[in-house]
């Protein structure tokens, strides 16, 4: 059996095994010349044999530093079956060991394999693993190495800021909230203003990262913010209130407020009319609308555009009362009788 780094003769020549992956095989030459082939087509071919073997698969040290003792110990263990069912071997086999049989890449399938575990680990266990657990296991270890064998909850995470300097992180970040009623701005503004500002910061200097790595880190922070986007939206995500809306339960009417603190772009210049006398008529118009804002929109609108038709260029008591509002809020709300005290001046 063949493990990457081994010294193999083929064809008249020795090459260094670089990577196995299920039953293809990659070659290197002493020239560095790169091929690839089958496993069983290299271990059949006339001449061949095992000149040499490289040492046995190592870790990146510190690998899984920060993990609990139980987390780690599982991770290698799952990292030792899982090298089996790829390679045959054990991480650790000594030289010169022969795979068995039954994981044998020369003579079973890699879904063979993948059963064979999957009845082994049933027993080891003491509980049913079934193929499609090793299969699904064997991906994430072909994916992202022992990592990939750690419970996802408790796996290390890379900061979304990655190898760049927190201290550009800090000022991207502050100009970010700065950004929120100001103009909108490209990337490439961002990039010159914060290699500009952390120059000046006191203590060690401080290294940009490129323009490509800078551009990452932009997108990963400027998610959901609009920074580069909607002036009008950026705006209105950052007014609205921290916490998540929520369902909330009431028991009777009147026990919930909601109060929508959108602008009310409207503005009409009628030559009569004082301004600011509309704020003045809440009670009045809340009465009339039942605090429906699309049914405050068309009583204002049609009342304006009446009093610019009539001539009188200024919306009173009378003509508010006179422009119907929506069904279901005129028959909820119904306009109050000249006679109730609603501290409302005919005249706005």
């Amino acid at each position: 059996m063949v493990r990457p780094g081994d010294r193999v003769r083929f064809d008249g020549a020795v090459h260094t095994v670089v990577g196995i992956s299920g039953m293809l095989v990659r070659l290197a030459d002493g020239l560095g010349q790169s091929s690839a082939m089958h496993l069983p087509t290299l271990m059949t071919a006339p001449g061949f044999e095992v000149v040499g073997s490289g040492p046995g698969r190592l870790l990146p040290s510190g690998l899984l530093d920060g993990l609990e003792a139980g987390l780690a110990e599982r991770a290698l263990w799952w990292h030792r079956h899982m090298t089996e069912v790829l390679t045959g071997l054990a991480p650790d086999a000594p030289a010169g060991t022969v795979p068995r049989p039954e994981y044998d890449p020369a003579s079973s399938s890699l879904a063979d394999r993948e059963a064979t575990k999957a009845a082994e680990l049933s027993v080891e266990l003491g509980h049913p693993v079934s193929r499609h657990t090793v299969r699904r296991r064997r991906q994430r270890y072909q994916k992202r190495g022992v990592l990939g064998m750690v419970d996802g909850r408790h796996a290390p995470r890379r900061p979304p800021r990655g190898q760049v300097d927190s201290r550009v992180v800090d000022e991207l970040r502050k100009l970010m909230d700065q950004a929120a009623d100001g103009s909108t701005r490209t990337v490439s503004y961002y990039f010159t203003r914060v290699g500009r500002a952390v120059k000046k910061l006191d203590g060690p200097p401080v290294t940009m990262p490129s323009r490509a790595t800078f551009y990452r880190l932009f997108n990963r922070l400027e998610a959901g913010r609009h920074t580069t986007g909607s002036a009008r939206t950026r705006r209105s995500l950052a007014s609205q209130p921290d916490g998540a809306f929520d369902q909330v339960t009431v028991c009777r009417p009147g026990e919930l407020m909601e109060i929508d603190s959108t602008p009310f772009d409207v503005l009409v210049r009628l030559h009569r009319h004082p301004s600011g006398a509309l704020p003045g008529q809440a009670k009045y118009l809340y009465q009339r609308t039942g605090g429906s804002i699309s049914s405050l929109s068309h009583l204002i609108r049609a009342s304006a555009i009446s009093a610019i038709i009539d001539g009188s260029e200024r919306i009173t008591r009378r003509l508010l009362d006179s422009v119907p509002v929506d069904h279901s809020t005129q028959s909820d709300n119904p306009a109050p009788s000249d006679g109730e005290d609603d501290g409302i001046e005919d005249a706005a």
